[in-house]
Order: C-alpha cells, then sequence, then structure tokens
C-alpha cells in the first residue's frame, strides 16, 4: 500500500511526519512559483487573457503531451 511505502521511505530517511510533510510543502511551494508564473496575472485586460490562454496551451502541449507520446 501507498502508506506502507511512504513510512518505510520516511524511517529510512530518519523523517518525522512534521519533517516530511515541511519539505513537501516547501517543494511544491517552490515548484509552483517556477511551473505557472502566469496563472497570478490579472485576467480583466484582454490581451492579458489571451497571452495566459496561449502559455497554458504551450504548457500542456510541450511540457505534458509531447513527453508522454515520445
Amino acid at each position: 500500500m501507498l502508506s506502507e511505502s511512504i513510512w518505510i521511505l520516511r524511517k529510512s530517511n530518519g523523517l518525522s511526519q512534521e519533517e516530511l510533510a515541511a519539505r513537501r510543502d516547501g517543494r511544491s511551494a517552490a515548484l509552483n512559483r517556477l511551473r505557472s508564473p502566469y496563472l497570478g496575472w490579472d485576467y480583466s485586460a484582454p490581451e492579458t487573457a489571451v497571452m495566459g490562454v496561449a502559455f497554458h496551451a504551450l504548457k500542456w502541449l510541450f511540457v505534458r503531451i509531447v513527453p508522454s507520446s515520445s
């Protein structure tokens, strides 16, 4: 089970549940800032909205779809 695998990996690295959660939260926050900077844009302006949608489409095309098809 997943919970047993996490427990084994956590114990083998000598981490408590709190330490593991802090590392996970810190990494995911850093990745979110790096991953999609356009998500924080103000989409009330039409030009900004079009650019945000274009960036999102390119992200799906080149980051998610193309690597999985090769």
